[in-house]
């Protein structure tokens, strides 16, 4: 083999004996270093003239200027038609390694083109990639295997042995590698012109590897030296290394120029794997050679040899983590004679302690840490590169040899900087100025911003640092190392700003623009990577000499939570639900402090929405509505709001890109005001019509505001995440794929339920969830690590195997970590309260055990005023994982007045303090709907800046007194009325009665089961309606005192809402009348008749004044709901489908009414055209048949022909005519 350097017992050449064709192509030499021994062979033996024909005509336009083969997607045609099998001709020439190696290539070009062609139409279509081709004929699958084998090869294109290091040829002999001097033997771009871009891609990488002759020797030479501790040697080796790299980084650079960013994905289709690829879920059938699919990584740059040799040199110690073993695996896909070199490599190094002795000396350290800093500027311009050409021009997020490229490359820059840190804290940060301006770099200016990626390699610098290196502290350090990876990565950095606070200001308080001051006191720059975030915000208002209002926090929203406080406890103004903003009805001139006022929160996170909000209350939502929204969660403190809109629009991508069509995918996908209990698996498909490709557009631009407005804010957005389930057809395009059927969920047919399950352990599920993760980061950049993420939500797991559960949750965090490093993983605690018998103490703590570091994932006690599972013998406060206390109140939107402020203010507290409590980190609503009782919320949501629990007769005079604002002095009846409120409507203490109420008339009629029920969905009253009755009169009599109110909104709506309940409660007396006088007839049967039609009328009067007094306000009116429905499309027949979903909600729940009643609404137009009809059919039940032949199939019969009539309605029927509130009441009164 010629020559090898002395003291090696690995035979490097010198002598690269290039006319010895025994030797295989690929041998390590000093001279040529990972190139080939010698330049690849061109032409081929007459025998492949078919292959030699077929390749020519093959690129997407040859280099005669014609469309070629791939261009007319006649490729595989022309293969099965002309190309003979020519396995025996090889065997011919089986001791010509380096014509096996040529062979290879071609077969390996063409084994490409064959089975991505037609990935390839699809894409220049504008559509994913779909499927490629799922077998290789055996005309080219035997001859590549064979050729593969002799030369040392996988049977599928590799980097080195066929699409670029063997892919070159030289224009004249003479001028040797110098780049303009190369050119391409085989392509699919356009032929072999020098100056497309895919010439300009592989000939780079030639150019690159031609440095690396020196780069053996120095480290081959160093070895040597260590052995021999002879550091002069030993330096002068470290130097070559340092300037062979040098060298290979500046023909990086190049690349920007000659291989265009634009112009990538035109090519990259072809080089492609085979392993975690959608292209080919199962892998590929070889013909002849396998009956069982076979999986390659195929071409990557990360096959390249040089950066793993200074891996394997410096010792460079690499996370464990599954990217890692993406890493090692990588590795086997290089010449054998490659491999061999850098495992001798790596172990010599080991066995010669070779890190220790370079960092023993000042001279060495410096050169070793040089070195180091020339692998990361390598790997820094690959992810730069990355970005540029990948990340920014393709929804594709899997790299051509299948590893997650958007985690990948930063795993391994992250371990090359942490390298770097050490070596210069372990040195007292004494190399010289050299290595001191390399830190200086890394520390103050080597974050690269995303448009600064290409050229001058522009920096900026991280404003925390101002002194130099030498001084920075170890801690300082390693978290700036931490901030390095997170902003050069795909993880997410929040940079505060104050920006987001003044723009609330001139959204909400135009005139008053110039009297605020926002300042931050901590840190601008900062990461969010783990569930338990230690700091508190905190925040002080003071007033400046010039008069301006001075809010000082530490983020962001700390800075909207002093806002709040001063808005609210001085000027004495708000922001509300369904009122709209207040905030401008204060004075012209501000008043002034004249002390500080301060504030700090008692835990860090506060959490915002149930994933079922997103249906029951925001699903037609506009950016107008959402803005008001996302301005009273900031002015809150909110800082954890869930962000769970239009994510269909990423999933129907990702499920394209596997191969799902359009009609299979629409089987799975739920209507628009159903999408919620679809994300999580409890229904399928959509009743009605299909869900529009026009409404995901939509629903995911609205996302792009709703998250960066968040963001803007200072809040950290929860984000979906690929959940695991799938259309039925996922076993049409992945027949292995381990997949189960979820539970039946309440009463729907199996072609809306059992939906179609994707195991974690299965490898889909991680391609998936990378897709899903990588593509939403590039359409609403890296804005959070968390991910909502609910598998079982009232869905019992296939199997309570402990094993089968832990598995389960350990699996899904694995491919959270694939796609982003930091994840956490957010989920909703409901599971272990709706399924109690299911998840026993074993099962629970082996479903969260499954995620084995505590802070990966963050759980929502979502009852925790009623039903709290923290406490729970079987829940053990999650087993450690951090969690959050909630406040649920409200199932499907009921509108009872109602609450617990007992239960909410000091069971938080207490819970704070209990030792038992674990990792309690939050304070947080989840209500399922957004319908009322907003004191309940802002209590909670202040109770988080209070130590103690709230004081709640002044918290409700405070909150009253910023309500009622603006319409001069507030009559002292309010006050007390809201108190009256307080102590009975709010105070409930009887936890058989755990929710918001639902009003009697608002259900399906029957003569059982109506009153007294208890529970989530209650008819039960827990206090004396007659004192809600006495407050509504104060209410009404402050009105009469004080003739403004009736022009303030607030009152407006409160005064419809506080009649609602009145005359609900007033309905259950006069139906439990009626339900005796039926049940009980008296000797006449006219006599009982006449009762019972009195009765009735009576019921059904009562709900006609109701309906009069909703309909003064929007906010009670059904057209306000239909009107957000249709008012999302311009097309008449999306229109009708898109009011059929929302009339579908808040009755039936489902074609057959499998969820009745569970989302009614006391709503103007739904009161006279919906429930007084069906009681009018009730009452004439109850007239035409006697107690005892009373028959409740018949009258559900009868009343589901009606309410099922009553959804195909595309008009508001709003019964009488519309009056003023205050005129009304008078007559009522």
């Amino acid at each position: 083999m010629g020559s090898v350097t002395p003291s090696s017992s690995f035979n490097v050449l010198r002598d690269t004996k290039p006319e010895d064709t025994t030797l295989p192509a690929f041998m390590v030499s000093t001279t040529r270093g990972f190139l080939p021994r010698a330049n690849p062979i061109i032409s081929l033996p007459s025998e492949f003239d078919a292959l030699e024909s077929i390749l020519t005509r093959m690129p997407i336009k040859t280099l005669g200027g014609t469309p070629g083969l791939l261009a007319t997607s006649s490729l595989g045609e022309t293969v099965l038609k002309e190309l003979p099998d020519l396995t025996s001709a090889i065997d011919k020439y089986k001791d010509n390694l380096p014509l096996q190696n040529a062979l290879y290539r071609d077969y390996s070009f063409l084994a490409s083109a064959y089975l991505l062609e037609p990935c390839h139409e699809r894409f220049m279509k504008g559509e994913g990639y779909g499927l490629g081709r799922q077998t290789l004929p055996a005309v080219i699958s035997l001859p590549i295997s064979r050729c593969a084998e002799l030369a040392g090869f996988k049977p599928f294109m590799e980097y080195a042995g066929s699409y670029a290091l063997f892919n070159y040829q030289l224009q004249d002999p003479k001028d040797g590698l110098q780049y303009e001097n190369l050119r391409l033997i085989r392509a699919f771009e356009h032929g072999l012109d020098p100056k497309s871009s895919e010439a300009g891609f592989v000939l780079v990488h030639v150019d690159m590897v031609q440095n690396s002759g020196p780069l053996v020797d120095g480290v081959v030479s160093a070895l040597d030296a260590c052995s021999g501790t002879d550091r002069r040697a030993f330096n002068a080796g470290l130097e070559k290394i340092v300037s062979s790299m040098t060298k290979v980084n500046k023909v990086m650079d190049g690349m920007w120029g000659k291989s265009k960013p634009g112009d990538y994905t035109s090519f990259r289709t072809f080089i492609f794997g085979i392993t975690s690829q959608s292209m080919f879920p199962n892998g590929v059938i070889y013909e002849g050679v396998s009956d069982e699919p076979l999986s390659f990584r195929g071409e990557s740059g990360a096959n390249d040899s040089m950066i793993p040799l200074c891996d394997n040199f410096l010792q460079i110690t690499m996370p464990d983590t599954p990217l890692t073993s993406i890493l090692q695996d990588f590795r086997s896909y290089r010449p054998g004679n490659h491999r061999e070199f850098l495992e001798y490599v790596k172990t010599r190094s080991i066995d010669l302690s070779l890190k220790s002795f370079a960092l023993q000396d000042p001279s060495s350290a410096a050169l070793y840490l040089l070195i180091l800093n020339q692998v990361r500027d390598f790997r820094w311009r690959h992810w730069c590169f990355t970005r540029e050409y990948i990340l920014k021009k393709t929804t594709h997020p899997v790299a051509t040899g299948g590893s997650p490229i958007v985690t990948w490359l930063p795993n391994q820059l992250q371990a090359v900087m942490q390298a770097m840190v050490d070596v210069w804290e372990g040195s007292d940060k004494a190399l010289g100025r050299q290595c001191e301006d390399v830190m200086d770099k890394l520390f103050r200016k080597s974050v690269i911003g995303a448009k600064d990626c290409r050229g001058p390699w522009k920096c900026f610098d991280l404003p925390f640092f101002s002194t130099s290196p030498s001084s920075i502290s170890k801690e300082m350090m390693h978290f700036s190392l931490c901030l390095l990876w997170l902003m050069t990565a795909v993880v997410a950095v929040r940079t505060q700003s104050t920006q987001g606070i003044l723009d609330l200001v001139k959204r909400r308080l135009p005139d008053h623009v110039d009297d605020f001051e926002f300042r931050l006191t901590g840190n601008e720059t900062f990461p969010i990577s783990t569930a338990i975030r230690a700091i508190n915000d905190e925040y002080t208002i003071s007033s400046t000499p010039e008069g301006k209002i001075l809010v000082e926090g530490n983020s962001a929203i700390a800075l909207a939570s002093g806002l709040h406080r001063y808005l609210t406890d001085t000027v004495h103004v708000d922001i509300f639900w369904f009122i709209g903003s207040r905030l401008d009805t204060g004075p012209a001139d501000l008043p002034p402090l004249d002390q500080l006022i301060s504030g700090s929160s008692i835990v860090p996170w506060r959490y915002h929405f149930n994933t079922v909000t997103f249906s029951y209350t925001s699903a037609f939502w506009t950016w107008e509505d959402w803005e008001l929204e996302l301005d009273w969660l900031a002015l809150r403190g909110v800082n954890l709001p869930l962000a769970w809109v239009g994510q269909e629009k990423i999933l129907v991508e990702a499920f394209r890109e596997l191969g799902l069509n359009d009609a299979e995918i629409n089987t799975y996908l739920s209507g628009p005001a159903f999408q919620a209990w679809n994300r999580f698996g409890n229904i399928q498909g959509s009743w009605g019509g299909d869900l529009p490709m026009e409404w995901i557009d939509d629903q995911f631009e609205l996302q792009k505001n709703i998250t960066k407005r968040m963001v803007d804010l200072g809040m950290t957005p929860v984000l979906p995440c690929f959940t695991g389930f799938v259309p039925m057809a996922i076993t049409r395009v992945l027949p292995n794929a381990t997949v189960v059927n979820g539970s039946a969920w309440s009463g729907f047919s199996t072609q809306y339920t059992n939906v179609t399950f994707l195991e974690p352990v299965d490898p889909a599920f991680e391609q998936l969830q990378i897709s899903f993760i990588s593509k939403q980061a590039e359409a609403l950049g890296n804005i959070t690590h968390f991910y909502t993420l609910d598998q079982y939500n009232e869905n019992d797991p296939f199997s309570n195997s402990t094993d089968y559960l832990r598995g389960v949750s350990n699996n899904t965090m694995k491919s959270l970590k694939a796609a982003d490093p930091e994840a956490i993983w957010l989920m909703q605690g409901w599971l272990f309260y709706s399924s109690s018998t299911f998840w026993t103490g074993p099962n629970v703590e082996a479903y969260l055990g499954g995620v084995s570091d505590n802070s990966d994932m963050l759980v929502l006690d979502l009852y925790s005023e009623s039903q709290p599972q923290w406490s729970n013998a079987r829940v053990k406060s999650y087993y450690g994982k951090p969690w959050i206390w909630c406040q649920l109140h409200d199932y499907g939107g009921n509108m009872g007045l109602y609450g617990q402020i007992l239960n909410v203010t000091i069971d938080p507290i207490e819970a704070l303090a209990n030792a038992s409590s674990g990792s309690l980190v939050g304070f947080g609503l989840t209500m399922e709907g957004q319908e009322g009782n907003e004191i309940m919320y802002d209590l909670l949501l202040d109770q988080a800046w209070s130590g103690s629990p709230i004081d709640t007769e002044a918290y409700f005079y405070n909150w009253v007194t910023r309500r009622y604002s603006g319409n001069g002095p507030i009559s002292s009846d309010l006050y007390t009325a809201w108190d009256m409120m307080r102590t009975t409507v709010y105070n409930n203490t009887n936890l058989t009665t755990q929710a918001v109420t639902k009003s009697v008339f608002e259900l399906s009629p029957n003569i059982t089961a109506m009153l007294g029920r208890t529970g989530h969905h209650p008819t039960t009253v827990e206090y004396d309606p007659s004192t809600l009755t006495d407050a509504w009169h104060l209410m009404y009599s402050a009105a009469s005192s004080s003739p403004s109110l009736w022009d303030n909104p607030a009152f407006q709506y409160d005064m419809v809402d506080v009649t609602r309940q009145v005359f609900s409660n007033n309905f259950n007396v006069v139906y439990s009348s009626l339900i005796s006088a039926y049940k009980s007839p008296s000797e006449s049967t006219n006599s009982t008749n006449s009762t019972i039609a009195t009765l009735s009328q009576n019921l059904i009067t009562l709900l006609s004044t109701l309906d009069s007094v909703l309909l003064t306000n929007p906010s009670f009116s059904l057209s306000t709901w239909i009107n957000a429905a249709r008012s999302q499309t311009d097309n008449t027949t999306l229109q009708s489908f898109y009011e059929y979903n929302a009339r579908n909600q808040i009755t039936l729940w489902g074609p057959n009414g499998e969820i009745n009643d569970y989302a009614s609404k006391s709503w103007g137009g739904l009161v006279s055209g919906y429930y007084v009809p069906r009681w009018k059919i009730f009452g004439q039940y109850l007239n035409e048949v006697p107690f005892e032949n009373y028959n409740a199939t018949v009258l559900s019969t009868r009343l589901l022909d009606f309410e099922k009539g009553w959804q195909n309605g595309t008009s508001v029927q709003e019964a009488g005519v519309r009056r003023d509130l205050k005129s009304i009441l008078a007559d009522i009164m």
